[in-house]
């Protein structure tokens, strides 16, 4: 199964029961790309490891149950969201080599998907005080500053089920995905809000099942990519030009694009699923690069039998 944000997972697993990455890419050079594997028996993803961006020299830097990682601009911190075992998720934040780890939210309920503002000095996020089993789940945006104090909510004329926030690197806009359950289904859509808040705009339609947005390291487009068969598109932050960069078919899915720091190239989850009705007994998800316009695949890790996930790829240190 092609996996969705953390929130959205466990809320339908648990509604299922009970009835039923985004970020900005930054401008540098590029550095080093984080990743982790699923585990499909647990719903939990595994350790954030990090690799170079040709899949070698690979290394385990946090070994924390967590999904979600984002680097700074300058590439000296990356920002991560951690399940805990009573179901809430917390944000903190690290060196690229694991050091200097410390938790910036506490107290009960879900503070997922963390994204840095251009500078550094605060953190947008998806929160909700109820944890993952209250059936009153559902998440808004909130801000905090880097070094946790002052979380406040972003105004915004129009709210929602909002997940998945990503400061655009020219901070201007948070691009995020808004869920919507009709009729007992299940869609989403990308908006961007402007980065005070307020001004929202929807930029896909919702029946394109848009999700995981993250930013070109200029500003000027949009990646993200189509649920659940994995087309990786790209769209104008006015909402215009979207166009698909690599379509999903039979056996060939893309998921959780994000642009290189130099924005030449794209890493994203890639899988043998596609368009097909269901996963191939030899299902496998690995961590692929392409050229920025779609061309070039390489997969940078093939391995058999883990399913790696979750890329997010940062620029080299300052």
């Amino acid at each position: 199964m092609r996996r969705r944000p953390l929130a959205v997972a466990v809320f339908i697993v648990l509604t299922a029961s009970a009835a039923g990455s985004a970020q900005a890419t930054f401008p540098g050079s590029s550095g080093p790309i984080v990743f982790r594997a699923d585990d499909f028996d647990t719903g939990l993803a595994g350790p954030l490891m990090r690799m170079e961006a040709d899949g070698s020299d690979v290394t385990e830097i946090n070994g924390r149950h967590a999904y979600f990682s984002d680097f700074t601009a300058d590439g000296e911190r990356i920002a991560i969201d951690i399940i805990q075992s009573d179901l809430d998720t917390h944000i903190a934040t690290l060196s690229p080599d694991g050091s200097g780890f410390r938790f910036i939210t506490s107290g009960r309920g879900v503070h997922d998907s963390p994204s840095w503002s251009p500078h550094g000095g605060r953190l947008v996020f998806n929160f909700s005080p109820e944890r993952l089993d209250h059936p009153d789940f559902e998440t808004r945006l909130w801000t905090i500053r880097a070094n946790g104090a002052h979380a406040r909510p972003l105004p915004m004329n129009d709210r929602g089920f909002d997940v998945e926030p990503k400061f655009s690197p020219d901070g201007r806009w948070i691009a995020f995905d808004r869920l919507r359950f009709p009729d007992g289904g299940f869609t989403q859509a990308t908006f961007i809000v402007s980065m005070e808040g307020h001004r929202v705009r929807r930029l896909t339609p919702w029946h394109l099942d848009a999700e995981h947005p993250t930013w070109s390291p200029d500003s000027e487009w949009i990646l993200f990519n189509t649920s659940p068969n994995g087309a990786i598109q790209a769209i104008r932050p006015n909402g215009e030009d979207r166009h698909t960069i690599r379509p999903a078919t039979a056996g060939q899915g893309g998921h959780k694009p994000w642009y290189s720091p130099e924005g030449d190239r794209i890493v994203f989850m890639c899988e043998n699923q596609g368009t097909l009705p269901q996963p191939p007994k030899d299902y496998n998800q690995d961590i692929c690069v392409m050229d920025a316009n779609g061309e070039n695949v390489e997969n940078i890790t093939e391995t058999e039998g883990l399913y790696e996930n979750y890329p997010a790829w940062g620029p080299a240190a300052e």
